[in-house]
């Protein structure tokens, strides 16, 4: 985790796309986190002795949210495309945590991906609006 924090000082620091990314980030990281509570307060999600989401999950939030204007930023105008990446590969990161004894399911695989999958379909087109608002603020204040 100390590692991954590094990384993600250094890229808002020095990589960053300027304050609006910044505040997408933040923001991202306010939606996941609260997200993944709710997943974990309805037993969705069962992480060991702790009720609340695990710090590293926050930072890996983080680490998620600096990828929307940069590594996944060809999803930009592509809103099913962002459905599906939504629906198929991102309830992935969670099936690795839980190969990795991170996080447990109390329900079945299917309908743990079934549940991640849509809404993180709904996740994807949310946090590209986002961004797509904030770089039009951004620019309107300039």
């Amino acid at each position: 985790m100390p590692f991954a924090i590094i990384l993600l000082a250094i890229h808002l620091f020095f990589l960053s796309k300027g304050e609006y990314e910044v505040l997408l980030v933040i923001t991202i990281v306010c939606i996941g986190s609260l997200v993944d509570t709710f997943l974990t307060l309805s037993d969705i999600f069962v992480f060991n002795s702790v009720l609340f989401i695990p710090a590293w999950l926050i930072v890996l939030w983080a680490c998620f949210a600096c990828t929307i204007t940069h590594s996944l930023s060809f999803l930009k105008n592509w809103p099913v495309l962002q459905v599906v990446t939504g629906l198929f590969i991102a309830p992935l990161s969670y099936f690795a945590g839980n190969k990795f004894n991170a996080v447990e399911f109390s329900y079945s695989p299917l309908i743990t991906f079934f549940m991640l999958g849509v809404i993180w379909s709904v996740l994807m087109l949310l946090f590209f609006r986002l961004e797509f608002l904030l770089i039009q603020e951004n620019s309107d204040a300039i």
